[in-house]
């Protein structure tokens, strides 16, 4: 039986229309940034975070010291401590210690949500910018959602395409169309989102 970790992250990757990859990406940079945010991490320390997708397993390592001696536990781990995560820890050895449970709040979870959402919009448009931007120079076809003296914009599926009235061909007479298509030109990166010319 399938998670409910697994059943949600099917349903975003349909919802955003993104490979399960990108969206598995987009978690474990909002957890790192979540945790660095909520735990004060020094900036030289490396974390990171894996994201098993299969048992929906979320877990965060951070970067510590092998001491004898704790003196502060953000950046340093003892010997018998850093054992259980690896058995060949001496002491001046930096491990990376899984600190998932310990240190990962209420508080640092509704961060992550709030990263994970944003994460997610940028993905999305950069998804869909490259999407196409490799089309340049083909020709797209969409339903026209608009038509004005100034163009057309057409829905091409989660983005829309300008036509401008310069870029249409012939003269548009009679009722307009409820199917179009255009020669894409240019693909702009926007903070809206990916502009279709």
């Amino acid at each position: 039986m399938k998670s409910e970790f697994t059943l949600a992250l099917n349903q975003i990757c349909s919802e955003h229309n993104l490979p399960r990859e990108i969206i598995t990406q987009v978690l474990e940079t909002a957890l790192v940034q979540s945790y660095r945010k909520n735990a004060s991490v020094m900036t030289s320390q490396n974390v990171s975070a894996t994201v098993d997708i299969e048992s929906g397993d979320m877990r965060i390592y951070v970067e510590k010291e092998v001491v004898d001696s704790v003196m502060d536990d953000r950046t340093e781990v003892s010997v018998e401590e850093a054992h259980q995560n690896s058995a060949e820890a001496a002491v001046g050895d930096c491990i990376m210690v899984d600190v998932t449970l310990k240190d990962f709040g209420r508080i640092a979870a509704q961060n992550a949500k709030q990263m994970i959402v944003q994460k997610l919009r940028e993905a999305e448009k950069d998804f869909q910018y490259n999407q196409f931007a490799e089309r340049e120079g083909e020709i797209v076809n969409g339903l026209v959602q608009s038509a004005s003296p100034a163009g057309v914009v057409l829905n091409l599926g989660r983005v829309e395409g300008v036509l401008g009235k310069k870029e249409m061909r012939g003269k548009q007479t009679g009722e307009p169309q409820p199917r179009g298509g255009g020669y894409v030109v240019e693909v702009r990166s926007t903070p809206c989102g990916p502009q279709i010319m």
